[in-house]
């Protein structure tokens, strides 16, 4: 296996990926450092699509899944569950696909990714929906084009 990193910085990309322990943060960590956490990283990230010229529409694609997934997933109890954390892991081929198809969508393919690893209850994956969102919406704070 490379030694080389998924997130390594190519030559003009000052973009740093979070932290293990950030990404544990964001979906596990106590309610108000985890928002606080989503807020930066998601900023940073956003800041980072806007630069490599991702489009919304392109982001979007990714949320609809996302949110389909969100409205499914209804309950604890273990048929739910067991559904949607199978959509939920489903969605790391086509999150790699899309980066591979569309320029500048490397970094958010790898991330996420690794969130969707660390996803195991129905409020972890809230809190994932929400990164998402915030990503989305700096995205468009940040002038992203459509």
């Amino acid at each position: 296996m490379s030694s080389r990193s998924p997130y390594s910085q190519g030559s003009g990309d000052s973009y740093k990926p979070p932290t293990t322990q950030a990404l544990q943060t964001i979906i596990t960590g106590n309610a108000q450092e985890s928002a606080l956490v989503t807020i930066d990283e998601a900023n940073r990230l956003a800041t980072h699509l806007v630069e490599a010229k991702l489009k919304s529409s392109q982001l979007r694609l990714i949320f609809s899944k996302v949110r389909q997934i969100e409205a499914r997933w209804t309950s604890d109890d273990e048929q739910h569950k067991q559904a949607s954390m199978r959509e939920m892991l489903l969605l790391k081929p086509r999150i790699m696909y899309q980066s591979k198809r569309i320029s500048g969508m490397e970094k958010l393919a790898m991330l996420l990714n690794s969130l969707i690893d660390l996803v195991k209850t129905r409020q972890d994956f809230q809190r994932f929906v929400d990164f998402l969102e915030a990503v989305v919406a700096y995205h468009k704070v940040n002038g992203g084009a459509e």
